[in-house]
């Protein structure tokens, strides 16, 4: 088990929650009413806003989603998954939630499902692919309840650090039939191949809670868990943002996936911030924020 300090290499604490916080509240007053399970109103009209908290997709205590339907939802609504970071072995969906806030008042007409996933701790039943089984799972259950819901078939996925690596991964190596038609990481690791990363003791005992073997001791499962490493011709259009200062995903890991993508000749949008690090600041967010949607709104 990797301790507490260890796990800050990918820190649980999303960096865009508290900068969305101030975004949310300027714009709270033009969001109209939603209903949510506590209203005692249990039908799906989908002229309304509904909120559904908790909602159980699979067996496993961890397998549950906060789902965001909007109004006037129909057949052509989008759907956009969200996946939290905290290297692998922590954080939850709740670390989200203001993000989601705002996200929503971007793009109002998006359906949006925020999920928790099985967080790895080097035990069986918690390393890799459990990650990957638990967004098919996602999948499958949004499907069944996709005429209950009113909503489309058009899926993304975005993920934040060890949240957008699996994003990712299942966008790359898993998603088949293709559920996923676009993709979007925010400083997500992309190759545990990288020297940067196959040489640092702290990286290895993270990557372990996840795989359950170091780089030394299995280097092929490390490169098979490294999205850059895993993309085709027939991958799906992928937004990526990082920062050049970043101490805990070199850059070296972006460019490795930004040379890859550009040589399967598959549409991406690489955004690199000169002088942030793993953590954006404000004003970082207010630029990142419109792009992400609009690539979204784009490629859905």
């Amino acid at each position: 088990m990797v301790h507490l300090h260890l796990l800050s290499f990918f820190s649980k604490r999303n960096f865009v929650v508290t900068s969305f916080i101030a975004i949310f509240l300027v714009t709270l007053g033009g969001c109209s009413k939603e209903l949510s399970d506590d209203d005692n109103i249990n039908d799906f009209n989908p002229a309304v806003a509904k909120t559904i908290l908790d909602e159980s997709y699979g067996g496993t205590t961890r397998q549950v989603a906060d789902v965001y339907l909007p109004a006037n939802r129909s057949a052509a609504t989008k759907v956009v998954i969200m996946l939290h970071g905290g290297s692998w072995a922590e954080g939850d969906k709740s670390d989200l939630t203001s993000v989601i806030n705002a996200f929503r008042l971007q793009w109002p007409d998006a359906a949006v499902i925020n999920m928790n996933y099985t967080l790895a701790n080097n035990t069986v039943g918690s390393y890799h692919p459990a990650q990957m089984n638990d967004i098919n799972t996602l999948l499958d259950y949004i499907r069944d309840n996709r005429s209950k819901w009113q909503i489309g078939e058009s899926t993304g996925l975005v993920g934040v650090s060890a949240g957008g690596h699996l994003a990712l991964l299942y966008a790359y190596a898993y998603n088949s039939p293709k559920r996923i038609k676009t993709v979007v990481s925010i400083v997500g690791p992309t190759d545990f191949s990288d020297p940067l990363y196959t040489g640092n003791i702290i990286f290895q005992a993270v990557a372990a809670n996840l795989l359950g073997k170091t780089w030394a001791q299995d280097p092929d499962l490390h490169r098979s868990v490294s999205p850059a490493l895993r993309v085709t011709a027939t991958s799906p259009p992928t937004f990526m943002a990082y920062g050049a200062l970043d101490p805990i995903v070199p850059l070296s890991n972006a460019i490795k996936l930004r040379n890859s993508l550009t040589a399967n000749g598959i549409t991406h949008t690489y955004v690199e911030y000169a002088t942030e690090g793993h953590e954006f600041t404000d004003p970082t967010i207010l630029d990142l924020t419109p792009r992400v949607t609009n690539f979204l709104q784009t490629h859905l």
